[in-house]
């Protein structure tokens, strides 16, 4: 069952994404739950998409909630054998931080590293554009924060593997990955992708001949 299409879902979790064991009280009965949160606007759409993951890989109807005060929407659902196809696959239960990093079954099929970090990026990245000295916003940068260290490590090799080149810095507790200028995003789009709409209608918006 491991494909691209699973990978990206993997990367979806890393960036968004939670599992949590809960419910275990006396007649309470065990939770196996499976969360995705997301942006109510900005993210609309890419969750809908998620939505459909979850149908194809594991025929798996899931529902899109809101929570109005926070401007937000979430996949949430318990699932013990999803939830134990994510253990085994390399997901850490619980909090995540700590203990992320791009399982072997990722690194060793580069359909699956392209796959993992377009979810990653999905979820967790940015599309910037900066002004470079000129009078409106036009220079592209893909962006990932996460907090783990190992994870931006990982990324980053990987990211060089396919040979895009990313810097990486630290700012208080989170860890940025950095793909700067117009032949490294466009390589980017090339290889990797993004199924998320709101980057593709942020990158349109740059500009090579300003």
């Amino acid at each position: 069952m491991i494909n691209s299409k699973l990978a990206e879902l993997f990367g979806i979790m890393v960036g968004d994404g939670c599992l949590s064991n809960t419910g275990k009280g006396k007649n309470s009965g065990n939770k196996y739950w499976i969360y995705i949160c997301g942006h109510k606007v900005d993210d609309f759409n890419h969750q809908q998409y998620i939505k459909r993951l979850f149908l194809e890989l594991f025929n798996k109807e899931v529902k899109i909630c809101e929570r109005k005060k926070e401007n937000a929407i979430f996949i949430r659902f318990s699932d013990k054998n999803i939830f134990n196809k994510f253990i085994d696959l390399g997901y850490p239960c619980g909090e995540k931080y700590a203990k992320l990093n791009v399982p072997k079954w990722i690194k060793e099929d580069k359909e699956n590293i392209a796959s993992f970090i377009r979810g990653l990026f999905d979820t967790d990245g940015s599309v910037v554009l900066s002004k470079q000295n000129k009078d409106i916003p036009y220079y592209p940068r893909f962006e990932i924060s996460t907090k783990s260290k190992i994870l931006a490590e990982e990324v980053k090799a990987l990211l060089n593997q396919l040979y895009i080149n990313c810097s990486l810095s630290n700012k208080l507790q989170y860890f940025r990955l950095e793909v700067a200028g117009f032949e490294n995003c466009e390589r980017w789009l090339r290889l990797i992708g993004t199924n998320n709409p709101k980057h593709q209608a942020k990158y349109l918006k740059a500009d090579r001949n300003l």
